[in-house]
């Protein structure tokens, strides 16, 4: 039998269409024209056949059929597919600034901090607080919460306290924080339309809001190294139903890099929480202060001014 080629595709791959692709819409598949249709995405690691039909099956879901009838044998003749174009792309209605956006700092608990190890827990910790000052350091409105904390999930972090200790800590007994009317209603008093979420875990705790918000049009940004699950592989798939919900998956230097805008007149922030949270960044730094002939200047305008001049990180 002849041989057929194949073509590998790895997970999340964009895949252009070909002028030859031919889709064919199904019943109540009306909404969407062939045209708007620039490219798909393979959700998961497949082997595709160059000669394909592509069947529409609804509003955003591409089912994908190998023309070749040896190509069943090969477990590929269905696969469902994510559509993307320019008019479905997920993209942000402008830049996060601090008067536009809210923190939403969800079940950061020390009992979760311990058994969610899909990060390292130090890590994980300084991502965090780096994210937590970020908040700070731009006077962003920040909203807490917890659930269960008097059971194994136990209370919250001790130094969010420390940096928030004018904000009150939601408690809530449901799961969803957006389903919880006090903690909605704290979002909806900010006024604001972008939010920025973390929680612990993942899965739960950061998506289900993130959905929720989505659904009822908020712009919902979503910290994933601020957040964890019981193991990497629950993050990723968190990662990508958040993504194809059309959430903007993020991290927390990305926040704070887009927040301080410009380094002329916000650097000192990008400076300042990086040393203080980011291990590799912190070395350099204390590597610079000490041969830099301008060391001194670099340290007053950071902030750096207590001995040793940068605290030890996650502290």
């Amino acid at each position: 039998m002849r041989a057929t080629r194949l073509l590998s595709v790895a997970a999340g791959s964009p895949i252009r269409l070909p002028a030859s692709a031919k889709l064919y819409p199904r019943a109540s598949s009306t909404r969407m024209r062939t045209s708007v249709i620039s490219e798909i995405s393979i959700p998961f690691s497949s082997i595709l056949h160059p000669g394909f039909r592509i069947y529409l099956q609804s509003w955003n879901t591409l089912f994908i059929r190998c023309a070749q009838e040896n190509a069943t044998a090969r477990g590929v003749s269905w696969l469902p597919l994510s559509v993307h174009s320019e008019k479905q792309m997920t993209l942000p209605a402008s830049e996060l600034t601090p008067d536009n956006c809210a923190f939403l700092m969800i079940d950061h608990q020390v009992g979760l901090m311990q058994f969610l190890s899909s990060i390292d827990p130090m890590q994980l910790k300084n991502n965090i607080l780096g994210h937590a000052k970020t908040a700070r350091a731009f006077d962003i409105p920040v909203i807490m919460g917890t659930s269960w904390p008097m059971g194994p999930n136990g209370p919250t972090m001790p130094e969010l306290k420390a940096l928030f200790p004018d904000v009150d800590v939601i408690d809530r007994p449901v799961v969803n924080f957006w389903n919880d009317d006090t903690s909605r209603q704290a979002v909806e008093a900010t006024g604001r339309k972008k939010l920025v979420i973390s929680g612990l875990a993942t899965e739960v705790c950061a998506a289900f809001p993130a959905i929720s918000a989505l659904r009822d049009g908020y712009e919902v940004y979503v910290v994933i190294d601020a957040c964890a699950d019981f193991n990497p592989m629950i993050t990723d798939v968190t990662t990508q139903r958040l993504a194809a919900a059309g959430a903007i998956v993020t991290t927390w230097v990305a926040v704070l890099a887009e927040l301080a805008a410009n380094t002329e007149v916000n650097g000192k922030h990008i400076g300042l929480l990086l040393s203080e949270h980011m291990g590799q960044y912190y070395a350099a730094m204390n590597g610079f202060l000490g041969v830099s002939p301008n060391a001194d200047a670099v340290r007053k305008g950071i902030g750096l001014t207590g001995e040793p001049p940068i605290p030890m990180t996650g502290l």
